[in-house]
């Protein structure tokens, strides 16, 4: 598999859109991997898209795809900076001239299915714009891929994070949650996927001890060693942190790059590529 990072910041950007904090300042004079847009990711060029930011259309742009060709996104939750549901809007008959026989799939829990339901007003979108409900812990194939949705611990009613399985690679994509539920764990240990790339939720940067909602770095790393612990991944398992937050420490690209090194991890930017 081919993973594309096409945003890695939390909801407010790197820099932030109304901040003069260190860290932005610093970011807006250094530029390049210190500019973080909101969360998205990419799979095998467009095959399945993780999340609809608000930057989805800049993200096509900066990077080089057409938004018409990708057909099914898996949503991890209805906050606006992974959900925007005014440009799903923009899938309408007059917005867009597409086929008749468009679809564009939606993914995700009920909150999730709600929200896209609320940005449809003509009947002949309800074709075009599907929303597909998504259950915890059932595996479903989307797009060829292998998709288990897990429940995570955030802000909303029914939010999850996801396990990503195609052609014996795996991934776990852990945004946006705190520190796993019990029964999270309890699936992870009864069914042992093996994971060969992890990403997981550093909007705290290198705050310490911070479980809920999003997780610290040093979090992270408890994540990682006990997916270890129970047979999830091992010594060739590549783990990255991503989705940042301004008001963070160390979250800078080269900061949190040292930092996450001393805990054998990588840091994700905009436009990175990694291949599963």
């Amino acid at each position: 598999m081919k993973l594309q990072y096409l945003g890695t910041a939390a909801a407010e950007y790197i820099p932030a859109i109304f901040c003069k904090c260190e860290t932005c300042k610093k970011a807006r004079e250094n530029g390049g991997r210190d500019i973080r847009t909101r969360t998205q990711a990419l799979l095998d060029d467009g095959r399945l898209c993780i999340d609809f930011s608000p930057d989805s259309y800049w993200h096509s742009i900066q990077y080089g795809f057409d938004l018409t060709d990708i057909h099914d996104y898996i949503i991890t939750h209805s906050h606006s900076d992974h959900l925007y549901s005014t440009d799903v809007s923009m899938l309408h008959q007059g917005f867009a001239n597409l086929p008749e026989d468009a679809e564009y799939r939606f993914h995700g829990g009920k909150s999730v299915i709600e929200k896209i339901e609320n940005s449809i007003y003509l009947p002949h979108d309800e074709k075009r714009i599907k929303r597909i409900f998504l259950e915890p812990y059932k595996t479903v194939d989307i797009a060829g891929y292998n998709v288990t949705p897990l429940k995570a611990f955030h802000g909303t009613d029914d939010p999850y994070f996801y396990i990503i399985e195609k052609d014996g690679k795996s991934i776990l994509w852990a945004h946006d949650t705190g520190y796993f539920f019990d029964e999270v764990w309890e699936y992870l240990e009864k069914n042992k996927p093996h994971f060969d790339f992890i990403s997981l939720d550093c909007t705290n940067g290198t705050f310490e001890g911070i479980k809920a909602h999003h997780m610290s770095l040093d979090i992270c790393a408890e994540v990682r060693d006990r997916l270890r612990e129970i047979g999830c991944c091992d010594e060739k398992t590549v783990a990255c942190v991503n989705h940042f937050s301004h008001n963070a420490p160390n979250v800078l690209y080269e900061d949190m790059k040292r930092e996450a090194a001393k805990y054998g991890m990588i840091c994700s930017y905009d436009g990175m590529i990694v291949e599963i």
